[in-house]
């Protein structure tokens, strides 16, 4: 199977005001098919996406989208993943409006999306009803306004899941990995980010360890802003054979005490950067 088309212009175009459109020939409209303009806040009019023939792949994380650009995007592009993390001029009309065309989507970053994450609603969440069983990757990090039925609408019957990011997500947190625990997710689950936000109050390692543990496939954990808690047990995580690496954020410093403690298997680091795939990187094929 032969790699998609990358045109990674993120870089090239991050300072500009306008879009050279002419820049991008013809002949890149008609073979690329994955496109990055991943923090190009000074780009405001998007409309040329849909000049691409092929474009199943976008990052536009941090970029300055707006409802309308969304719109236009709907009519002309089926996409396998999209990126709009950070989109802060993003609304959940436009949102839901543009989710409920893609009925391709395997993979959708959603972090932070809108003013402070409030983008993200529930009836956004119910846009996702047709491909909720085919996701592969979503994060859903500091989306403050989703709520438990919201959650439930999706996390229950993703059947594919091998990514999540829930950091940010406060109390909602156990009801999230219930839905995880309960679906096929269990099964496929690599990734996952975990926490409040660092502004809310530290949660107890030892009330989501439980759940944790049910991902026997995981690979990679991040937890954002944990206490251990009073009934700690983090031999509890030696079941999980596959873990190799443990992010560590805004911790308690006795988190990594307890870890080092049980898991010297376990590689560590200290980064406040995801460590979800980025949309581009996975899915390496053109055809999902």
């Amino acid at each position: 199977m032969i790699a998609a088309a990358n045109l990674d212009l993120s870089s090239e175009w991050r300072t500009l005001e306008t879009v050279p459109v002419p820049s991008v020939t013809s002949f890149a409209f008609r073979v690329f098919e994955k496109l990055s303009l991943r923090y190009c806040v000074k780009v405001t009019s998007f409309e040329f996406l849909a000049k691409f023939n092929k474009l199943t792949l976008v990052d536009l994380y941090g970029a300055n989208v707006r409802d309308c650009h969304l719109d236009a995007l709907s009519t002309s592009l089926q996409l396998v993943a999209i990126d709009l993390g950070y989109c802060r001029k993003l609304t959940s009309t436009g949102l839901r409006d543009f989710l409920r065309t893609q009925a391709s989507l395997r993979g959708i970053g959603l972090a932070s999306c809108g003013v402070n994450g409030d983008a993200v609603k529930d009836e956004v969440m119910c846009s996702l009803s047709n491909v909720r069983s085919e996701l592969v990757t979503i994060d859903l990090s500091e989306c403050r306004e989703i709520t438990v039925y919201g959650l439930t609408d999706v996390l229950r019957y993703t059947n594919k899941l091998r990514e999540i990011s829930i950091q940010g997500l406060d109390w909602r947190i156990p009801h999230a990995l219930k839905e995880l625990v309960g679906s096929y997710a269990c099964q496929y689950l690599r990734v996952l980010e975990i926490g409040p936000l660092t502004e809310s109050e530290p949660m107890e390692l030892d009330e989501v360890l439980p759940a944790i543990v049910q991902f026997k496939d995981l690979e990679l954990l991040s937890l954002f802003n944990f206490v251990p808690g009073k009934n700690i047990n983090i031999t509890l995580m030696t079941n999980l054979q596959n873990l190799r690496l443990i992010n560590i954020w805004q911790c308690h410093p006795e988190i990594e005490n307890v870890i080092r403690s049980g898991l010297t298997h376990v590689k560590l680091s200290f980064s406040p950067d995801s460590l979800l795939s980025g949309m581009i990187e996975l899915f390496p094929n053109a055809s999902v």
